[in-house]
Formats: structure tokens, sequence, C-alpha cells
């Protein structure tokens, strides 16, 4: 998925994860910010968002493709 990503960013294709700053588990932290340097480098933008926790998942691809997960 990381690559697919970084792939289409470099393609020109607007690529946002948006996420919680602090997630309820450091470890998770820790091995999230690991990977998010290089995606960053790749073009994909990274947004933090700092209120509560929010345990979701929503993909969208383009106006075929998604999923919503939790």
């Amino acid at each position: 998925m990381r690559k697919a990503l970084v792939d289409a960013a470099e393609r020109g294709v607007s690529v946002k994860i948006v996420m919680p700053e602090h997630s309820d588990v450091m470890m998770v932290d820790i091995l999230r910010n690991h990977y998010l340097g290089s995606m960053y480098k790749g073009g994909v933008e990274i947004l933090f968002y700092q209120s509560v926790n929010l345990h979701s998942k929503l993909l969208i691809a383009d106006d075929e493709i998604f999923s919503v997960g939790s």
C-alpha cells in the first residue's frame, strides 16, 4: 500500500493521509513514524489531527473504488 500511494503521488495524483497525531499505543506511533518519512519524501501529504483518537478507516481510490472498514 505504501508503494502504491507513493507511486500515485509521483504520477501527480493528490494523495493525502489523515491520522491522529498520537495513538493510544506508543509502539504504533513509533512504527508509524518510521514509515511516514519515506512516504512524505515520495510526495504523500500527511495530515495530523489532535482531537481524541478515532479508530476508523476510509480509502477512496477514484470515482468507482472506495473502502470503509472498522
